[in-house]
Order: C-alpha cells, then sequence, then structure tokens
C-alpha cells in the first residue's frame, strides 16, 4: 500500500489524533505569518526612528549652508553700495557703472554666487553677470515674486537641468529706502550633496519649489513646527523637520520606501514556512509509517483474537450467525443510550466501536464445551446447563489471558471480558456467575444481556420454534428491573422496528441468497458480483452490478439503524431501475427472437406491480419496518428466482445461439 493509503488510513481511524495534527500544523503557519508581520513592523519603526535621527544631523549641516548663502548675499549687497548713495545708479553715470560693475564681478568671483541682476527702482536691468539663461531665469523669478513676496527672498529654480539657488537682497539708500534691486543665483550642487537620497528643501511660503523632485505625498498637515514621521501606507513614510535658518522658513523632507525590506521578510518567511513544512511532511511519513507497522501489528493480535472467538462459530453455525446480530443489535443500543445525559460521558464513540469490535468475544467461552452440550439436540439437564453456564468463567478467563500474556490490552478486549463474563447476569442479582445486580454490572454486559436474549427469542433452536417479534417484545418488557437495566429495555422499545429490521434481514439472507449465491458473506450482508450471475451482455450486467449496489446500501442502512430512511431513495432507484433495464433486456430479447419472451416478459410485468404497490403502500401509509423489509424481500426474492434463473437461462440461449450478435448487441 502507498503512502498516501497509509496515511489515510491513519487519518480515518485516529480522526482525534488526525485533527489535533491539522490544528497545530495551522497553528504554526499563523503563528510563522503572525511573527513575520511582526517583525516587519519592528523593523519598519525601528527604520522611522533612525530616518527621524538622521533627518536631524542633516537639518543642522543644511542650515547651515543656507545660512552662509544669505550671509554671502548681505556681503555682496553691502559692498554693491555707494557711499553717495544708490541713486546715483539712476543718473546712469557710466563712469560708477563701470566702477560698480568691476566691483560686483570681483566679489562674484570670490563667493559662491555665479550670476547677479542689478535692477533699478523701476526693476530695469542696470548691469548683469553670469549665463544669460540664468540671468533671464533671474529677472522673471523677480517679476514672479515682486508682488508676493517679502523684499528678501529665496528659492529655488531649475535652469537647463541644472538646480539654482536665487535670492533676492533690496539696496537701501541713506533713507533706508529701496531704490535698487540685487538678484543673485548660486549652483545648488553644493546644497543637495549634503543631502541624502530621496530628501528634499521645501520653502514654507513657496512649496512647490524644492532641491529634489521627490514623490508628491507630503502629508495635509504640512509644515509642522517639530520633526515627524507622516505614514503614507503600509510600505512608505515621510519624515519632515524644521530648519531653523536666518534665510527664511523651511523644511527638510525625506521619503522612505520600506518595499524591498518588506520584500524581504516575506520572502524570509516562505522560506521559513517552506522548510518547517517539509519538516512536517517528513515527519507526518515517518509518524505514518511507525503507525502503520504498529496497526499492522496490532491488526494481526486482534486477528489472533478473533480466530479463537470464530473457535465457537466453526463448531456452531448458529453461534456465528447470532454474534453478527447481536453485534449490530449492541451498536444501535449504545447509540440510543448515548442520548441519554446519564450515560452521555461514559458511551463515547470509542466506546461504541469497542462494543462492535468485542461482540464476536461474548460467546467465546463456549469453545471449552462439549460437543455433546453444546451441540445437544434438545433441551439441556440441570447438570449439562451447569456446564454450559461455565462458558461465562472459560471466556473471561481467556481473554483476561490475552491481555496478560501476550500484552494487548486494548480498550475493546476489556469491554469483551466484560461482556463475555458478565452478559448473563440479572439486573436483580439473580443471575450467574457472580449474581452481580444493578448497575455493579458493567454497562457493556447490561446492554449485550438484552441483544442476546431478544435473538435468542427470535432464532429457532433444536428445542423450540423462534418467536415472532412482538412476543420477544412481550417477554423483554415484562421482565424490564427484573432481568434487564430499565434504561437498556427503553433503549429497545425506541430502536425495536430496527431491531426486527435486522433480525428479518439476516432470515432472508439465510433462507435465500446463502443457498444460492457463493460470493455473499452472510456475515456482512454483502452481495457480490461473481460469474455465477452474470449473463454475458455488457449493458445488462451494468445493469445488474447497479442492483446489487443498491441492495448492499439498504443492507447496510438497516444494520446502521437507518433502514427507513433509506426507503424514498430506493423506491427512486428500484422505479427507474425497472423501466430501463426491463426495456433493455425486452428488446434485446426480441432481436434475438428468444422463445422464453413471453414468459421473461410476465415476471417483469409482475415485478413492476410490486414496485407499484409497494409505491401506493408507501403513498398511504407512509415509512415503516414493514415496508423496510417487504422491500428487503421482494428484491432478495426477484435477485435469487429471477436474475439467477431466469436471465441466466437467457443468458445459456444467446451463448449458444448468438454469441458473436450478444457481444455486438451489447456494445451498442
Amino acid at each position: 500500500m502507498s503512502i498516501i493509503g497509509n496515511l489515510h488510513n491513519i487519518v480515518r481511524q485516529h480522526r482525534t489524533m488526525s485533527a489535533a495534527l491539522l490544528a497545530f500544523c495551522f497553528f504554526l503557519l499563523l503563528l510563522i505569518l503572525l511573527g513575520g508581520r511582526v517583525f516587519y513592523e519592528q523593523q519598519r519603526e525601528s527604520a522611522k526612528s533612525e530616518a527621524l535621527e538622521s533627518l536631524m544631523k542633516h537639518r543642522v549641516s543644511t542650515a547651515m549652508l543656507l545660512d552662509r548663502l544669505w550671509l554671502d548675499a548681505d556681503l555682496l549687497r553691502f559692498h554693491t553700495v555707494d557711499p553717495a548713495g544708490p541713486a546715483a545708479m539712476d543718473t546712469g553715470a557710466s563712469l560708477y557703472r563701470d566702477t560698480l560693475t568691476t566691483g560686483v564681478e570681483r566679489l562674484i568671483n570670490s563667493s559662491v554666487f555665479n550670476a547677479a541682476v542689478l535692477l533699478n527702482s523701476q526693476g530695469q536691468s542696470i548691469f548683469t553677470i553670469g549665463s544669460p539663461l540664468v540671468v533671464d531665469e533671474l529677472i522673471n523669478w523677480n517679476e514672479q515674486i515682486s508682488s508676493s513676496e517679502p523684499s528678501h527672498a529665496m528659492d529655488c529654480r531649475v535652469v537647463s537641468d541644472d538646480s539654482w539657488m536665487f535670492l533676492g537682497k533690496p539696496l537701501l539708500d541713506k533713507l533706508e529706502r529701496i531704490s535698487l534691486r540685487l538678484l543673485l543665483a548660486s549652483s545648488a550642487d553644493s546644497l543637495w550633496q549634503s543631502l541624502p537620497d530621496n530628501a528634499a528643501i521645501y520653502s514654507h511660503h513657496r512649496p512647490c519649489a524644492t532641491f529634489t523632485m521627490p514623490p508628491n505625498n507630503l502629508p495635509d498637515n504640512f509644515p509642522q513646527a517639530e520633526p515627524t514621521v507622516h505614514k503614507i501606507d503600509d510600505t512608505r513614510f515621510v519624515v519632515t523637520a524644521p530648519i531653523d535658518s536666518n534665510a527664511g522658513e523651511f523644511s527638510l523632507v525625506r521619503w522612505h520606501n520600506y518595499s524591498g525590506q518588506k520584500s524581504a521578510v516575506i520572502g524570509a518567511t516562505a522560506l521559513v514556512t517552506f522548510v518547517l513544512l517539509v519538516m512536517g511532511a517528513f515527519f507526518i511519513i515517518l509518524v505514518t509509517l511507525k503507525s502503520r507497522q504498529l496497526y499492522n501489528i496490532l491488526r494481526m493480535k486482534k486477528a489472533t483474537v478473533f480466530s479463537l472467538a470464530n473457535l465457537a462459530e466453526w463448531r456452531d453455525p448458529e453461534t456465528g450467525d447470532h454474534l453478527e446480530r447481536t453485534r449490530n443489535y449492541g451498536v444501535l443500543l449504545a447509540r440510543q443510550l448515548q442520548r441519554n445525559p446519564k450515560f452521555c460521558k461514559q458511551i463515547t464513540e470509542r466506546f461504541i466501536c469497542d462494543i462492535g469490535d468485542a461482540s464476536s468475544l461474548h460467546d467465546i467461552g463456549k469453545v471449552g464445551i462439549p460437543d455433546s452440550i453444546l451441540l445437544k439436540p434438545g433441551r439441556l439437564s440441570d447438570d449439562e446447563m451447569a456446564i454450559m453456564r461455565t462458558h461465562t468463567v472459560i471466556g473471561n478467563s481467556v481473554i483476561q489471558w490475552i491481555v496478560d500474556q501476550c500484552g494487548i490490552a486494548d480498550s475493546y478486549l476489556l469491554v469483551g471480558r466484560n461482556i463475555s463474563h458478565y452478559h448473563h447476569e440479572k439486573f436483580n442479582g439473580q443471575g450467574y456467575p457472580e449474581q452481580l445486580s444493578g448497575e455493579s454490572i458493567p454497562l457493556e454486559a447490561r446492554i449485550y444481556a438484552l441483544c442476546d436474549v431478544y435473538d435468542a427469542l427470535r432464532s429457532r433452536r433444536p428445542y423450540k420454534e423462534p418467536m415472532n417479534h412482538d412476543t420477544a417484545r412481550s417477554i423483554i418488557v415484562k421482565e424490564r428491573g427484573e432481568h434487564f437495566d430499565p434504561d437498556v429495555v427503553d433503549a429497545f422499545l425506541e430502536l425495536e422496528d430496527e431491531f426486527q429490521e435486522i433480525h428479518e434481514t439476516y432470515g432472508l439472507v439465510e433462507k435465500s441468497y446463502k443457498q444460492v449465491f457463493a460470493g455473499l458473506s452472510d456475515k456482512y450482508l454483502t452481495v457480490e458480483w461473481s460469474e455465477e450471475i452474470r449473463v454475458g451482455v455488457p449493458e445488462i450486467d451494468r445493469q445488474h452490478q447497479e442492483l446489487i449496489l443498491r441492495i448492499n446500501h439498504l443492507f447496510r442502512a438497516v444494520l446502521d439503524g437507518e433502514g427507513k430512511q433509506r426507503i424514498l431513495q430506493t423506491m427512486e432507484f428500484l422505479k427507474e431501475y425497472i423501466h430501463t433495464h426491463f426495456s433493455t433486456e425486452e428488446s434485446y430479447m426480441l432481436h434475438h427472437r428468444y422463445q422464453g419472451y413471453p414468459g421473461h416478459k410476465a415476471q417483469h410485468d409482475r415485478f413492476r406491480q410490486d414496485i407499484l404497490n409497494l409505491e401506493e403502500q408507501l403513498k398511504n401509509y407512509g415509512v415503516s419496518s414493514s415496508l423496510v423489509i417487504e422491500i428487503n424481500r421482494r428484491v432478495v426474492q426477484w435477485l435469487v428466482d429471477h436474475i439467477a434463473v431466469t436471465d441466466r437461462a437467457m443468458a445459456d440461449f444467446l451463448n449458444r445461439k448468438h454469441p458473436k450478435d450478444q457481444e455486438q448487441h451489447g456494445d451498442q
């Protein structure tokens, strides 16, 4: 058997353990995912703290650079103003202009500025120094800000893909009046080379002007007076810090994208998960193989025990049928008692399984009873009865020896030991072998006491005829509180229809199937397909196989106490079956001119009428045990009389007369 098959068996046999293992794996996976998420969030928060600390350091150096620009501009303005007053510039004196131009050029060359423009009070250019493109941009910038910006201005501009720092300074006369305006431009390379990656400087009164071109994700409440971290989404955040500078109100802004780190954490989490899953799968395979070995050992031990139990069955065939019927009764009674609050904790699923497994052991002690007594065709004498009663003690000793000597301490053996030893005890203390009474008798023995008596009353014995269900029921009710536990009797009364269905179904098997079909295992009420019922026409054989499958389903439902629940589904199938199958057979017989067609069709018509009568009974009286038994009887009889006899006769004719045509017609 494959590893997958072994695992399937282990899961089926140990559902609780398998469910716990799956729950543990799910919990472990969830723990890994949550751990990865927590780790990522911790790393992200740590990155935020580091980013804020780094920005604070850069804020100081940036403020120093801005202050230097501003100071250089002030020095340049101071040296540009003539002692006679800037108003002299308006006269257009060429000598003064030349002198001033020479001085400004000298100062520009020795400062951080690369271009300059001097404007008169009307905003006209008096002279310019530097690149024409930068000069033109300076003049345009001055026109844009002259109406809205303060007299001292500082801003950033991009000229031919290069960034420049623009400054505007007023030149005052002796009366502190603005008569001239000096415009300066400095390359911003030195400024943003000092900035970290993805950082920019924002002017508060001109937030659109930046030294870099970052994503447009500034927080709504920007700017703020304190350094702040603003979350954009799960992987991105912005750190802002105001710059304390004489040059004006600026903020240093830096964008952070943590998606790479998140991907790394996800990858690491996936790797850990994969490794753990591989290790878990390897562990499960090892456990499965080991469990399979243990299961095989236990199964061999259990088979040995059951072989001992079958010794009694082989010596007395009636004992074998009795064991199987009482097994089904016992399981049904245990499930019914499980609904009683008094027993709901004691009767677990394991207890019910043990009841079923232990059923074959309850008469194991009969292996020690002489054949002259066990198989005697008549009533036993008092001495013989005394010997027969020792089978309970013998059974207890045999099972206890198995537990002690073979080391098989499975719970079903302990249940089987109790059933074997005490199933002849009576609730009033008048039973044997120890005259226990009431609840001192193990529950499993109290259950099987009723099952054993019911089946004995319903069965034929050499010394008595079988009783019908009503008579057996009356005897059991009369012994309520005397021979039988009242709670067990009450459970029996709830299930008496199911008891009757089980016994009658086994009776049908005994009278019909076992005499015709060698493939039938009466112990489990299962019909197996065999050559004895094969017609040889593929389509007809498939329909017969489907009928047998439905019969087995109905048998299984009866044994599980669910025969009535299965009736509607069975009736629908039978109606479809007689329509499809009978049409196929009749068409086939006509095609091959089968001489037995009239009698064959007459049987079809009678069965059609039987099914219609059963359907009418179902409509008029509803589902009942008598209907379940009657449907079982009709279907069983049809399988025995028609398929095994009439259909076989048709098959023999076809095989003799038209073997090739039969095969071709069957393939159509």
